[in-house]
């Protein structure tokens, strides 16, 4: 039997940018008539409600849900998932566009394959005008290697989580949350993702581009602090924060490798935040030397 999928979307105070990627999901549920759309206002002030009804309100296919207040963006991936009522879910940015001649084989792909997570590329907007470019570190085959895990899962648009099989980690992804975890409140996805290679579930790429970069607007995902998550006392934290994540799962091979995968990436993340050019020099010699040292003890 085929899979059922839906395109979950949460939204905040972007009107015009949701109405125009539901227009288009509305032509493509005439071409994929089996796909479902869920929307997650996140606004609390139900900004989603006009561009929804103008587009999606006499079709079955359309679910609009709403959070009384501003949960945020891991709290609302929560939710996407637990109200989620098809087999996968498709994550969706409101300033995206899906790229609807991938749905067929995506399903099928789906069917015969039944994985778990699927990191799939995406159509990355360059320079000016109507320019694209494929995103080279998702353009793969086979299945997710853990020291890949952030390439795979950093930038949530386009990926898909059988529904099932994530639904058991909710829990930890909001205990996460409620200790104040950085890297849980900036890329939940990613700890969704280790929890499933930990556990020893399929991960995939799907090498097909699904969406395509709309406006590129500009997350505000801020802590408490005030500082913006791409700042660099935050991506300190962050790289601070998934050591702890993963230093307290059972040592194997599958933790080393996720440690050893995100602290490089992370660490290129510092490095890219750094605002001293003497600083980032450091850095970088220390990226360089940390392969070769690391688990070494």
């Amino acid at each position: 039997m085929q899979p059922t999928i839906t395109i979950g979307i949460p939204t905040y105070n972007r009107p015009r940018q949701l109405a125009r990627l539901l227009g288009q999901l509305v032509d493509s549920n005439k071409l994929c008539p089996w796909l479902q759309v869920l929307v997650l206002d996140d606004s609390g002030d139900q900004k989603a409600r006009a561009p929804f009804n103008q587009h999606c309100q006499d079709n079955q296919f359309a679910r609009l849900i709403t959070n009384p207040e501003n949960q945020g963006y891991p709290r609302s991936l929560i939710k996407l998932v637990e109200e989620c009522e098809s087999d996968y879910i498709i994550l969706l940015a409101d300033d995206d566009h899906i790229q609807l001649d991938s749905l067929d084989d995506l399903r099928s792909f789906l069917e015969s394959e039944t994985p778990d997570f699927i990191s799939t590329p995406w159509l990355r907007k360059t320079g000016t005008g109507n320019r694209y470019r494929l995103a080279s570190d998702r353009n793969r085959t086979g299945e997710i290697h853990p020291r890949n895990a952030m390439e795979a899962a950093g930038h949530a648009p386009g990926l898909i989580m059988r529904t099932g099989a994530v639904l058991p980690y909710l829990s930890i992804l909001r205990d996460r949350l409620f200790s104040g975890c950085s890297i849980a409140a900036t890329y939940p996805q990613i700890i969704l993702l280790c929890e499933l290679l930990i556990t020893g579930a399929r991960c995939v790429h799907f090498t097909k581009p699904l969406v395509q970069e709309g406006d590129r607007c500009t997350s505000e995902i801020r802590y408490q602090d005030g500082e913006h998550y791409t700042s660099l006392p935050s991506r300190i934290q962050q790289m601070a924060s998934m050591d702890r994540y993963l230093m307290d799962k059972p040592s194997g091979t599958v933790q080393e490798e996720l440690l050893l995968g995100t602290r490089e990436n992370l660490l290129r993340k510092v490095l890219r935040a750094a605002p001293d050019l003497r600083v980032r020099g450091l850095l970088n010699a220390g990226i360089k030397s940390f392969s070769r040292r690391a688990f070494s003890s």
